[in-house]
């Protein structure tokens, strides 16, 4: 096995953790600037919703310029052949990894805010954000398995379609053609991107030559590494089992829909 020769913790506090605080930040403007938009373009915004309503719809919004972002910086990693081999997939500190995990991290914090404002209850999402984020943190601390984390936001590409959901459902649209076939593409592509994709990445990283240089416990790794990938792996796993777990509530959701509208037709 290949052995880490030369590792060492970065300091606690570097220079570039500040971005964190800085995107956190930034994310209320963008918050501000997408509320602007959606006033724009909007009626049901304009006139239909309460404060609470319209940071929701802003909330929404921000998701889904962050989805972009996040899926944009994926792509141009996976599609970067060099970024497959073991030693980059596992040990890579490169700018990419460093600069956008932390502005998407400053976006975990955002939106756990967001959710907290609304009161929002359902547990899977705040595992989700403290898991990916946390994770996010500590691999950019120990610089091991950047290349999975970054990788996994691709997932956020079926952002902008559930969201489209949401935003005709707020519009009175749920019982559209619209509504239906955005509904049947979003379980689709939960499917490619969510489940499908986050295998391809399990299989990359459990049976290929990543694992030849995997820091396990008989390798001759920092024990603090070899800590990190277990507890890696275990959170990875979780993160497959949330989207299988949310891909069947859209799976739920839409029988529900195909049966209000027979029910619909029939009256």
């Amino acid at each position: 096995r290949v052995a880490m020769t030369g590792f060492a913790l970065p300091p606690p506090f570097d220079h570039s953790s500040v971005l964190v605080a800085v995107a956190f930040v930034g994310w209320f403007l963008v918050e501000k600037i997408c509320g602007m938009f959606l006033y724009t373009v909007s009626q049901t915004y304009r006139t239909g919703k309460d404060a609470s309503g319209k940071r929701m719809w802003r909330t929404k919004a921000t998701s889904v310029v962050n989805a972009v972002f996040g899926a944009i910086a994926a792509w141009m990693i996976l599609v970067d052949s060099s970024k497959w081999e073991p030693m980059e997939t596992l040990y890579s500190s490169a700018p990419i990894y460093s600069v956008t995990m932390r502005i998407m991290v400053g976006y975990f914090l955002y939106d756990s805010c967001m959710m907290a404002m609304d009161k929002q209850k359902n547990l899977s999402f705040f595992v989700h954000h403290l898991g990916v984020g946390g994770g996010m943190m500590v691999s950019l601390y120990f610089n091991f398995a950047s290349f999975v984390f970054l990788s996994l936001m691709f997932n956020e590409i079926t952002t902008p379609v559930l969201h489209l959901s949401w935003f005709l459902t707020e519009m009175g649209m749920s019982n559209t053609k619209l509504f239906m076939r955005n509904g049947i593409l979003l379980f689709v592509m939960f499917i490619v991107f969510r489940v499908f994709f986050n295998l391809l990445i399990a299989y990359h990283w459990y049976f290929t030559a990543v694992w030849d240089v995997m820091p396990l416990p008989s390798s001759n790794h920092p024990l603090s590494l070899k800590v990190v990938a277990i507890g890696f792996q275990i959170l990875y796993f979780v993160h497959i089992g949330l989207n299988i777990w949310w891909t069947y509530l859209i799976f739920l959701k839409g029988m529900r829909a195909v049966k209000r509208q027979k029910a619909q037709r029939k009256d």
